[in-house]
């Protein structure tokens, strides 16, 4: 799609040089939203001052980081006029901005407890992990989970375990595992360092009929 025309599109703070590579209904954590994905060279900074300058305001105690298939995603809630949006970049200026649209906030897990969701495809779960977030839409379902275990541990434990389940999986430069196996969907495991444990981020994908 082309850039979009108006940076006031559903409220959104949408800058001019954005453009527009996604939309569509998705669910997070349980709560229906509307999914916007744009290509941006920005950052949380300036997006954060768009958003304050449309009046949306820090809402919820969610601002955290998770991971992502290229490393740290930002995340943080704001709230206006009763809807509330989730604003996640990845840190630093890596290309893409994502917004999802509400209109019940979304819960997140307590300490101690999971966030609503599932595990994607039945992953199963390693590393003492907690979920911290949960994301389906068509064709495509996500989570990603803090750990106490380091990202090599994790991704061995998930190597190990897939393959225990059927899958084929490897390890890709020793930062994420792929497996896939006839008739399930193709799942991708990215990992990476936090505090003395990590965080890592489960995607399940459809595979095209062949």
């Amino acid at each position: 799609m082309g850039a979009m025309k108006s940076r006031f599109v559903l409220g959104l703070p949408v800058d001019k040089g954005m453009q527009e590579a996604y939309r569509g209904e998705v669910s997070i954590n349980g709560v229906p939203a509307r999914l916007f994905i744009y290509r941006w060279d920005g950052g949380f900074g300036r997006l954060s001052a768009d958003a304050a300058g449309m009046g949306w305001k820090r809402t919820g105690n969610l601002t955290t980081a998770f991971a992502g298939p290229e490393g740290e995603i930002r995340a943080s809630l704001w709230g206006r006029n009763g809807k509330v949006l989730l604003l996640a970049l990845p840190r630093g200026k890596t290309g893409w901005v994502a917004m999802a649209l509400f209109r019940d906030m979304p819960r997140f897990g307590e300490p101690g407890a999971d966030a609503p969701g599932r595990d994607p495809a039945g992953f199963p779960r390693i590393g003492a992990a907690l979920r911290v977030l949960h994301v389906a839409g068509p064709g495509y379902e996500a989570a990603c989970y803090r750990s106490p275990a380091p990202p090599a541990t994790v991704l061995a434990d998930a190597r190990r375990a897939l393959s225990a389940r059927g899958w084929k999986a490897d390890i890709l430069a020793g930062t994420a595992v792929t497996a896939s196996a006839r008739g399930r969907p193709v799942l991708t495991v990215h990992a990476r360092p936090e505090g003395r444990g990590s965080s890592y981020l489960v995607l399940a994908t459809e595979e095209p009929e062949r």
